[in-house]
This record gives C-alpha cells, sequence and structure tokens, in this order.
C-alpha cells in the first residue's frame, strides 16, 4: 500500500478563487404570453370596471369598491403576488379565498381538470379601476405592472350569490351574520360608517357601538333585516358574506357507557374561594339546588325558563 503524501503549500490562499455558486432549475414557463393575457383580460376588466361604475354610491363609502382577482393556480406563491399592477393603479388587496378553477392553459403536459388557486378581494377609488380599464388599449409589456399581467385568470365583481349563503329557516325577519371587510383603525371607518348609512336607507337599525368584534381583517355584525331585503343587503361593496347567525345545538348531554365504574366520594374543601375576583361563566344544564356548591357556584335564571331537568342538572354539577 503506497503511503499518502500530503504536501504543505506555503500561501496556498493565494490559489483559491471565488466560484459562482450554480443556478438551480430552469426558468419558469408561463402559460400565457404577454399578449395572450391583455386579449383575454382587457375585456373582463372593462366590463368588471362598467359594473362597478353601476353600482348606486350609497353602497361604495367613499366611492370606494371591491373586485375579485383570480391568480391562475401556477402563481399562488407569495412571490408572485401581483403587487407592481395594484401598486400602479392604487388598488390594495383586502383579504382572499380560496377558489377552484380551471384555466384556458397551462404549462403542464397533462394539466388536470381544475385546480384550487387564490382569489384575492382588491379594492380601492372607482377611478383607479377606471383607469385599469382605459389603460389596456395601449398597455404594452413595458408598462408598469405589465409583468402581472400574465399571473391572473380573471377578474370579476362579486355577486350577490357569492356573499349571500342560503337560509337554514323560513322566519321572516332572520338574524344574520354579516361579515365586513374593515379592520379597527380609523382608515377603515368609513365602511362602518358607510354600512351604516346603507342600511339606514332600506330601513334596518344598526347598533355599532355594542355589537361587533373583529377578526383577521374582517368585522362581524349581527344584523335582523327583513328576508325580501337579504339581496339588497348584500350589495354594500365591503360586505364579504352574509349568512343565517348560528344557533346553540339543543343541550343533549352525552350518555356514555359506565361499564366497570366504580362510584367515588368526593370531598369539597372547607375554605373559602381563593380569589373572588376570578369569575367564569358556565352555560349548561344548571346545578342541583342542594346547596352543596353554594360557596363557589351562584345558579344564574333567566325569564321565561323551563322547569329543571334533573339530568341536565346532573351534568352541569359534573361540570
Amino acid at each position: 500500500m503506497v503511503d499518502r503524501v500530503n504536501f504543505l503549500i506555503g500561501y496556498g490562499e493565494r490559489l483559491a478563487t471565488d466560484m459562482a455558486a450554480p443556478v438551480g432549475g430552469a426558468p419558469k414557463r408561463h402559460p400565457y404570453t404577454f399578449a395572450e393575457a391583455r386579449q383575454r383580460l382587457a375585456p373582463r376588466i372593462i366590463e368588471t370596471v362598467r359594473e362597478l361604475e353601476e353600482l348606486p354610491g350609497e353602497v361604495c363609502p367613499e366611492d370606494q369598491s371591491v373586485a375579485l382577482v383570480t391568480l391562475h393556480p401556477s402563481y399562488i406563491a407569495k412571490s408572485y403576488y401581483p403587487g407592481d399592477l395594484l401598486k400602479t393603479y392604487d388598488l390594495e388587496t383586502i383579504g382572499s379565498r380560496a377558489r377552484e378553477v380551471s384555466p384556458t392553459k397551462w404549462t403542464k403536459a397533462k394539466p388536470p381538470e381544475s385546480a384550487v388557486t387564490s382569489e384575492l378581494f382588491v379594492a380601492g377609488a372607482r377611478q383607479n379601476f377606471r383607469r385599469l380599464a382605459n389603460s389596456m388599449q395601449r398597455f404594452a409589456d413595458t408598462s408598469p405592472g405589465a409583468g402581472d399581467l400574465i399571473k391572473i385568470e380573471d377578474v370579476r365583481v362579486p355577486t350577490p350569490e357569492d356573499k349571500l349563503k342560503p337560509f337554514r329557516s323560513d322566519a321572516k325577519e332572520p338574524l344574520l351574520e354579516v361579515v365586513l371587510h374593515a379592520q379597527p383603525v380609523q382608515s377603515d371607518a368609513f365602511i362602518l360608517e358607510g354600512f351604516e348609512a346603507y342600511m339606514e336607507t332600506l330601513g334596518v337599525d344598526l347598533d355599532l357601538d355594542r355589537r361587533r368584534f373583529f377578526a383577521e381583517g374582517l368585522c362581524f355584525l349581527p344584523v335582523r333585516i327583513p328576508r325580501e331585503i337579504a339581496s339588497d343587503v348584500v350589495r354594500y361593496s365591503f360586505l364579504r358574506v352574509a349568512r343565517e347567525m348560528p344557533r346553540l345545538r339543543q343541550f343533549r348531554p352525552l350518555v356514555r357507557a359506565t361499564t366497570g365504574f366504580t362510584p367515588f366520594a368526593c370531598h369539597l374543601p372547607k375554605e373559602d374561594a381563593i380569589d373572588r375576583e376570578i369569575r367564569v361563566a358556565v352555560f349548561d344544564g344548571g346545578v342541583r339546588s342542594d346547596g352543596k356548591l353554594n360557596a363557589w357556584v351562584n345558579r344564574k335564571k333567566t325569564k321565561d325558563i323551563g322547569k329543571s331537568v334533573p339530568e341536565f342538572e346532573n351534568h352541569g354539577t359534573a361540570v
């Protein structure tokens, strides 16, 4: 076996040179050329703007409205967000949701019949949407934001069917959960004020001070309306969805198997509550009236409540 000889070279670092890392992957293939994208989308954008222009002013607070922009399934990564195009025309995304589409073209050899993609809720002044539509005739591949046009599969106005979910009851004045694109910031106050003013034109009274809450860019409101004006309510541009308020399901304690279960004694403490400032509300079947939990539990009754049910009280006491 030949011994391996290691040579020590002085100033060996001078023999080293920078080496560029290899670039992985091929350039992204696009389903549409710029010319194809403009030819497809220009009529849709013009039609969308025409529908937005026809909306009455009371459903567009401060003359702002919302359109839907559907991305091609090949561009759902965050890095493909069409920010340059939206910024060019002073439009902004206020939300998104999933939508299943069947694109006109794919880059795949065996494309699926349909795929799930992202649909963006895009808001802005109607004059900004109008500028976008007017620019379509002279839009070139060198225009600002032109690179984002090939990422878009569809542009449209939300329909009442998009917003209003089917009723589950036959109530003449159902209580709806109305969801608005609004955050608890001063810059979005016009959305709530505009909705309140629009509801007043429909004869609906709102209490925005006490009955609302916000979550993830959305505002949730309970609104009781006559059934026949539901389609008018959802015309409001910043209204995302309206659905009948869910009801609490009827109380039915689970009956679990007790085979092999041995009862045991429960020894309650004799001391008072450590901190009486801490309170917990338990919505259940009530508690027994034998007084054993009176040191820690206060029974609350509401009007028009029926007679006690021992089975339900047993469940509430156990909780």
